[in-house]
């Protein structure tokens, strides 16, 4: 087939060498697999897949990550088949042998009808599914749904059909280690490049016992984009809360100083949300029109539950803007993200 197998490998048992012998059967004979700074103990099952002589064997000295390993394999084979016609790409699967070649062959088919499209090998998580790994990833597809906006149901799949045309797009990722497989997922989404999700089985052996991956930990990169709309919402909330401070000291009027506040605050908000959080490369204008529109309904809600809140309660006008604005936060950024600052979906 006219596609690479790209496995990264750290400290591998002898699965390994079977999962090699496996793919070759089913026809996949452009073997690539990445030594990453395994200890000595395991050098045996390399020392096997050499003599075996049916894969091209790259080492890391030492330990880099598998983010590191996958951007050695990408660059070995765009190097080595970029001008070659037809070739697709390559197929990253798991050293651990829980990826079946009939679940390569999925993604190798769909890689022929999907040329561009980043395509993920899904899990259903049916079955006996090891409980960190079942609840690692639903809250990590929901966060990054959330958050990214783009529906992926396995977000730290390993067997992936990465295209040639997108090996420069992901060797200049900076992370090294497991984020830099949610780098991918993110950089297509923010890049509009599509994502084909093909279902595949769920296997694990041994309770994933072999796994270096912790879901929670390893996932927090998709909380870039929250920390950088936090800090956009910060510099605005300055600016804003500043200004509605100043006008209602002098004039005591909420609604004049809601809308001072929020005609001063509403430019910086918008370049920054456009250009850092959700780095928006469409239209400006047509996105600015909803974000002015998005303002002035949000202002016209705060300003209700502001007038509830001191009406009802007796609380202090500042305080119940404080509330009031922080209820309305998350609805605010899922909003930004979903209607204004909206990508492309993905298949």
């Amino acid at each position: 087939m006219q596609v690479s197998i790209l496995i990264p490998a750290y400290n591998p048992g002898p699965n390994l060498v079977d999962l090699v012998d496996q793919l070759w059967e089913a026809g996949f004979q452009d073997l690539v697999v990445v030594d990453d700074g395994s200890r000595e103990e395991t050098q045996a099952v390399f020392q096997r897949l050499e003599e075996g002589g049916r894969v091209t064997l790259l080492r890391h000295a030492v330990n880099l990550g598998k983010g590191a390993a996958l951007k050695f394999g990408f660059n070995h084979i765009y190097g080595r088949h970029r001008n070659q016609p037809g070739h697709l790409g390559a197929i990253t699967v798991d050293a651990d042998g829980q990826h079946l070649p009939a679940d390569v062959a999925k993604v190798a088919q769909a890689m022929i009808e999907n040329p561009t499209a980043l395509v993920l090998g899904v899990r259903g998580f049916s079955g006996e599914v090891p409980l960190r790994s079942r609840l690692g990833n639903e809250i990590t597809k929901v966060i990054f749904r959330f958050l990214v906006g783009t529906s992926i149901s396995d977000t730290q799949t390993g067997l992936r059909g990465v295209p040639l045309a997108l090996m420069p797009v992901f060797l200049p990722i900076q992370a090294n280690r497991y984020e830099f497989e949610l780098d991918m997922l993110i950089q297509c989404a923010t890049k509009e490049h599509p994502i084909v999700q093909v279902p595949i089985e769920t296997v694990y052996l041994d309770d994933n016992a072999s796994s270096h991956f912790n879901p929670i930990i390893d996932s927090a990169k998709i909380y870039m984009v929250f920390l950088r709309f936090v800090g956009s919402s910060l510099i605005t909330a300055l600016v804003d809360n500043i200004v509605f401070i100043i006008v209602w000291g002098l004039a005591g009027n909420i609604l004049l100083g809601q809308a001072l506040a929020r005609a001063v605050a509403t430019i910086v908000n918008f370049k920054l949300n456009r250009n850092f959080v959700f780095q928006h490369k469409a239209d400006k204008w047509p996105a600015f029109i909803k974000f002015v529109l998005l303002v002035i309904f949000m202002g016209g809600v705060s300003y209700s539950i502001i007038n509830a809140l001191v009406a009802w309660t007796g609380m202090g006008v500042i305080a119940a803007k404080i509330l009031a604005e922080t209820a309305l936060y998350l609805v605010n950024f899922a909003t930004q993200r979903t209607l204004i600052f909206r990508r492309h979906d993905n298949h």
